[in-house]
């Protein structure tokens, strides 16, 4: 279900690639396909904004919008 809640968004054309924000998202929302970061799944993104702050691009940022719930049985599932 999409409900209205923080989640992260990524600028590719900022974003080179290094994975320095992957390494950050203890959920593992975050994946590195074709050269630049990528959200894979909405569920699993808390909207903490850790990764933000690894960014010296600044590529990453938190944005309020519809998207999946987080589900962090899931996301401790993963882990």
């Amino acid at each position: 279900m999409k409900i209205k809640r923080d989640i992260i968004h990524i600028d590719e054309e900022k974003c080179d690639g290094c994975g320095k924000c992957i390494r950050s998202c203890v959920e593992g929302a975050l994946r590195i396909i074709d050269g630049k970061a990528r959200l894979i799944a909405e569920k699993y993104c808390d909207g903490s904004g850790i990764c933000v702050w690894k960014c010296q691009l600044s590529a990453l940022k938190i944005v309020e919008r519809e998207a999946d719930e987080f589900e962090e049985i899931i996301v401790q599932g993963r882990c």
